[in-house]
């Protein structure tokens, strides 16, 4: 569609105009000098009042609200994004779990992540199908996060079938040149960084490096790691441009696993306890690319290619002694993976009114990963999984930008995806190989019909792969008698999802946009986590409605709000059982303030309406508050960040499942409430400056 063509200009491609300019760099800067600056400008119509191109609830949030949000990971950006929310039930270090759209996409299996446009989501990880881990972005060094719900553009891809995210890297414009901070915080953190980014030529290069250690809140929650990304200009000009990515990461970090909210509430156990003390994660990650973008007579050109190399490690153990009680149901799960791939987008103006956009992607992964049952004191007793495995996803796609009359804009197209997986189990003595086929079609329309008013309707359709277990097949015909359900990995099919929406935007002036979409969602096959198994279960058909209502306003040019709220209704097409996992209502508000005499603030506050769980529990609601503080003077800059400002005791993750760690008590399969802590009030400080 459209929106596949390259957004920018060759040049400064990978920075946005709301990044170039600093309002605080002179404390003597005025509103009126701030008018004339055309960067400043466009920011304030990007943020505040320019219509989105596909969809009403398609999002930016650029350099300037992110600097003023509490982060500790770029994990925590996404909870900025309208109609997003995210909770952990493991540690800083492993990846979130994502609710969107009545979607609890665990960790990845229905959010497709990029950065600059290069897939993260990981195909057939040994934790979950579409593992997400974003720890390795440095907060610092991020400019912009794309959101879009829905699977509406021909860029979205596999996981896409709930939303997309695309994160920008970069450091704004006020910010360029050597940065060096240190971060202290109430739990024993300490983080250094560094920023480098040259004051003059390309925008697009810099460098970033950080080292952290944290005890965390509770038990078991401690976390070091070691960050270090950054791109060169390597040549170009106004009309072609050639850089290239390089990133490094290392980190361990404690998992404290889940409590049984009755022991707590018995006084069993604490509140930030956790049952093993010993459990942990480690996680390595390399990445190198290329990328170019350049202005043809044959039209504009987005061309990337890349590798990345993998190891993820987790010992956890969420059900104590329920499966094995002799021996325990801790595992160590371990996953090595290389993947190579690239993509190029192509986009042409044929007519003034009529735009032509294509896309060729392809990537391959190769992947070894392990699964071993240990004893509670960690010794290995049982292998699991013994899985190698291929996979490789292909897409190739065309679309039309019509725009027919001055109040209609049509978009329209078809993306071809092609997933091949090869998969070898040493434990089953099994192997399979097996090619899947999809074609998405992906529509939208946009109605201008003056007054202010814009209205929108899409329908688009996306994909999950299937693991790449799902192939294996036993190779020898005498081994049928043989249990091999505890190594397969689902139905081996591609599950789609159809999105529909239709919303409409009113920007009765430039500081103020109203949105209000309506969305409806089916899948064939949905898919819950469960806590026991440590698998995903596919289950039958569901469909989702829903609304999101968004506000955005800047009263003055230093200041931007946002109150945004999402109500959606997931159910079972047969049953009419709700979904577990997903929320019916989440709403969020945000204020960043950003003045030209240097002080900056922002005020995040986010809430999740009771969310119905397994076998018919539900999960409490909560309501949380995170502000900052900071003032830069010429070049010290001095930030406070205070999460949980309220310091509430809530219920991060909830759970409905039944587990056995309390030997004095008899074992029971009934389920039952599990909840991992949510984070208390802490503080952290840090200070900044520049040379």
């Amino acid at each position: 569609m459209s929106s596949a063509a390259p957004a920018q200009p060759a040049q400064d491609a990978q920075v946005r105009s709301d990044e170039q300019t600093d309002p605080s760099a002179d404390a003597n800067t005025t509103n009126s000098q701030l008018e004339r600056d055309s960067d400043w400008s466009e920011h304030v119509v990007k943020t505040a009042a320019e219509p989105s191109p596909t969809t009403a609830a398609e999002a930016h949030l650029g350099a300037r609200e992110l600097s003023t949000m509490p982060r500790r990971t770029a994990e925590d950006f996404v909870e900025l994004v309208p109609g997003f929310q995210s909770v952990q039930h493991g540690n800083e270090g492993k990846g979130h779990q994502f609710f969107v759209r009545g979607f609890d996409a665990v960790h990845g299996a229905d959010v497709e992540v990029r950065l600059e446009g290069i897939p993260l989501n990981e195909p057939s990880n040994v934790h979950g199908n579409g593992y997400l881990d974003l720890a390795f972005l440095i907060p610092e060094a991020i400019v912009g996060v794309d959101a879009r719900k829905g699977t509406f553009e021909l860029r979205q891809g596999p996981f896409a079938t709930a939303a997309s995210l695309d994160f920008e890297l970069g450091i704004p414009g006020w910010e360029r040149g050597v940065r060096t901070l240190y971060e202290v915080g109430s739990t024993n953190r300490h983080r250094l960084a560094v920023t480098l980014a040259p004051e003059e030529g390309s925008r697009g290069t810099f460098a970033a490096a950080e080292a952290l250690y944290d005890d965390g809140f509770g038990t078991n929650r401690q976390t070091r790691r070691a960050v270090a990304i950054a791109r060169a200009h390597l040549a170009g000009d106004d009309e072609l441009n050639l850089s290239a990515l390089f990133a490094g990461y290392a980190a361990d970090f404690g998992l404290p696993g889940t409590l049984r909210l009755t022991d707590v509430r018995d006084d069993a156990i604490g509140f930030y306890d956790a049952y093993s003390t010993d459990t942990a994660g480690a996680s390595l990650r390399g990445l190198a690319a290329l990328r170019l973008l350049a202005e043809t007579s044959m039209g504009d050109i987005d061309a990337h290619v890349y590798g990345l190399g993998r190891r993820l490690e987790l010992d956890e153990n969420f059900t104590g002694q329920l499966l094995y009680p002799d021996r325990g149901d801790r595992r160590l799960q371990r996953e090595d993976s290389w993947t190579a791939g690239g993509w190029a987008r192509w986009s042409e103006r044929l007519a003034a009114t009529l735009r032509l956009s294509s896309l060729l992607e392809w990537r391959t992964v190769w992947a070894s990963q392990s699964e071993d049952q240990l004893s509670p004191t960690g010794q290995v007793w049982q292998a699991a999984r013994d899985l190698d495995f291929v996979e490789h996803l292909g897409a190739a796609g065309l679309s039309v930008d019509w725009s027919p009359l001055a109040w209609l804009r049509l978009d329209g197209g078809a993306r071809l995806d092609v997933v091949g997986l090869d998969a070898r189990d040493e434990l089953a003595q099994a192997s399979g190989e097996q090619w899947f086929v999809a074609l998405s079609p992906r529509i939208a329309a946009t109605f201008f019909a003056g007054l202010d008013w814009t209205f929108f309707a899409a329908y688009g359709r996306g994909l999950r792969p299937p693991e790449a277990r799902a192939v294996v097949t036993p190779d020898d015909p005498q081994s049928e008698n043989r249990d091999h359900t505890r190594y397969g990995g689902g139905e081996p099919e591609l599950t789609r999802t159809d999105n529909a929406e239709i919303g409409v935007k009113w920007t009765p002036v430039r500081q103020l946009a109203v949105s209000l979409t309506g969305f409806g969602v089916w899948i064939e096959r949905e898919s819950v986590f469960d806590h026991v198994s440590g698998v995903n279960v596919e289950l039958n058909a569901t469909e989702r409605y829903g609304l999101e209502a968004v506000l955005g306003w800047q009263p003055a040019r230093w200041i931007d709000l946002a109150v945004s709220a999402t109500a959606v209704e997931a159910r079972f097409v047969d049953s009419g059982e709700p979904v577990p996992g997903a929320p019916r209502l989440m709403a969020s508000a945000r204020a960043s303030l950003f003045h030209p005499d240097g002080w900056r603030a922002g005020l995040a506050a986010r809430a999740i309406g009771v969310r119905p769980l397994a076998h018919g529990a539900q999960a409490a609601p909560l309501g949380i508050v995170d502000a900052t503080l900071g003032y830069r003077w010429r070049w010290l800059q001095l930030d406070l960040q205070v999460e949980n400002a309220l310091g509430a005791r809530w219920r991060e993750g909830e759970y409905h499942y039944a587990s056995w760690w309390d030997r004095s008590q008899a074992r029971s399969q009934l389920p039952v409430i599990h909840y991992v802590a949510g984070t208390p009030r802490t503080v952290r400080a840090t200070l900044s400056a520049w040379f």
